[in-house]
C-alpha cells in the first residue's frame, strides 16, 4: 500500500502538470533561435581568447580574465557579482 501511494505521488504530478514534448521542443527552438540572432556568445569567447589571452592559474592573464568576467557580468546588469 505504501509503495502504491509513493508511486502515485511521484508519477501523477508529472502527468497532470507536465508539458507536452512538443511544447518543450518549441520552447527550446525559440531560445536557440533568439541566441543565434541576438546572442553575444561567440563575441564574448573571442574577446576572452584573443584579448585576454592564455590563462594559466595564478598568472597575470588569469587576473585579467577574472576582471573581464566581472566587468561583463556587471555590464549585463546582474544584481550581484561575487569574486572568490
Amino acid at each position: 500500500m505504501k509503495k502504491a501511494l509513493l508511486a502515485l505521488l511521484i508519477f501523477v504530478p508529472g502527468i497532470c502538470f507536465g508539458q507536452t514534448p512538443s511544447a518543450d521542443s518549441a520552447m527550446i527552438a525559440s531560445i536557440f533561435s533568439e541566441v543565434l540572432v541576438n546572442g553575444e556568445c561567440y563575441e564574448n569567447l573571442r574577446e576572452l581568447c584573443k584579448d585576454v589571452g592564455h590563462r594559466l592559474a595564478g598568472s597575470e592573464n588569469a587576473d585579467k580574465a577574472i576582471a573581464w568576467g566581472q566587468d561583463k557580468l556587471e555590464g549585463y546588469g546582474f544584481d550581484r557579482v561575487f569574486l572568490m
